[in-house]
């Protein structure tokens, strides 16, 4: 088989995404894949959009259970560790799995769906709405005390 590029030269491969047979000067390595030279911008740009920071992961799940796995694409994960994320265990697991899955993402050994935006709206609205519920047993709690401290 032929370079398509390159006839005179004998290829060495072909490319994952079009096919076309390549030679050494023509091969460019994306990862563990080969690809022509034509298809790889393509690739890179997808790449790009794709890539996940394993700390921003890490620390969004420490600050906010759950947050890391809606960062890395994982909604229903995240939203199930924020709802358990009072267990801490659950919280301690979230951030390891965001951590490890961002890096999964980053050597393309999990490939991450496109989201909708209508289900990161219904994630943000369970975790305020969580936040609120919180806040109102805390202050339900708090203020009948208060105003029995001050009338002692």
């Amino acid at each position: 088989m032929k370079c398509a590029v390159h006839p005179e030269r004998e290829a060495i491969g072909t490319c994952v995404e079009c096919g076309l047979a390549f030679c050494e000067e023509c091969r460019v390595g994306v990862g563990n894949k080969n690809y022509c030279k034509k298809c790889v911008e393509i690739v890179v740009k997808k790449e790009k959009n794709t890539q996940r920071n394993p700390v921003i992961a890490a620390l969004l799940s420490f600050f906010i259970g759950g947050a890391g796995q809606l960062y890395n694409g994982q909604i229903g994960k995240g939203v199930l560790i924020f709802l358990t994320t009072w267990l801490v265990i659950p919280w301690i697991y979230g951030i390891i799995d965001a951590y490890n899955t961002a890096n999964k993402i980053n050597r393309g050994e999990t490939v991450t769906e496109k989201t909708s935006g209508c289900l990161i709206a219904v994630a943000i609205i369970l975790i305020v709405t969580w936040f609120i519920m919180i806040i109102g047993i805390l202050a339900a709690i708090a203020i009948p005390n208060l105003v029995r401290a001050k009338l002692v």
